[in-house]
């Protein structure tokens, strides 16, 4: 796949000339300022990168499909924009890219927890080690094996999808260990906040024995916890949340 790379300036007559005389099966490198609106072409290139993406939006990103490399420096994009992206290809059943690397805004420090906020993740010393590693739909999508790599000193995200097969079996059995986990511990506290609300309400006839049914309950989930951390040892993966 040839490369077809801009530099300097480019206004909205060049741009629209580029969009629609470049062949989309290139990979487009444009190094420039872009002084125009965008064009419906600008992410149907098999490949591209834009070193000024001030203009591109966190729509542009949803709509891009079935692109190989996507890579855009000197972003908008925030840490919350980014989490917004990853759970919105969890949830879809299209493949958008192989990989993408993002810069985000000017001043936005990567923050970890806020990127990967309500997306059950582990890390896997066996395979990627700087990783993050999530599941998308396993639908439709050819690729459903996400991962996320953080270089707080670049200040880079670099997001790669993989296709499902027996080298991602671990990884695979990991993340829906991770999803059972969190499950109980919702559970583990939906029961103490019915402890702390029944020990106002319940009676003295039904106390102890409602006492004793969710601490039987909450040692039964306690035991699931501890075979599923020794399973994330077994499997040599890292629980990060």
């Amino acid at each position: 796949m040839s490369t077809r790379e801009i530099r300097g300036i480019v206004d909205s007559e060049y741009f629209n000339f580029l969009m629609e005389n470049v062949n989309l099966n290139k990979k487009l490198l444009i190094d420039a300022h872009i002084t125009a609106n965008r064009h419906p072409n600008a992410f149907k290139f098999r490949s591209f990168e834009y070193l000024d993406a001030r203009w591109v939006t966190l729509d542009d990103l949803k709509s891009i499909r079935n692109r190989c490399w996507v890579t855009l420096v000197n972003t908008i994009f925030t840490c919350e924009d980014i989490n917004d992206f990853i759970n919105f290809w969890i949830k879809s059943e299209n493949d958008l890219m192989e990989r993408l690397k993002i810069t985000p805004a000017n001043g936005v420090v990567l923050d970890t927890d806020i990127i990967l906020k309500g997306i059950p993740n582990i890390k896997s010393e066996k395979l990627i080690p700087s990783a993050f590693f999530f599941l998308g739909n396993e639908n439709q999508k050819k690729f459903s094996i996400g991962t996320l790599v953080l270089d707080h000193e670049c200040r880079t995200v670099s997001f790669e999808v993989f296709e499902r097969q027996e080298y991602f079996n671990d990884v695979v059995s990991s993340l829906k260990l991770k999803q059972k986990k969190i499950g109980l511990e919702k559970r583990k506290t939906e029961i103490n906040i019915i402890e702390k609300e029944g020990l106002k309400n319940w009676n003295l006839y039904i106390r102890d024995q409602k006492i004793k049914e969710t601490r039987l309950e909450k040692e039964a989930i306690e035991t699931e916890l501890n075979t599923i951390r020794n399973e994330f040892i077994r499997l040599g993966t890292s629980d990060h949340q």
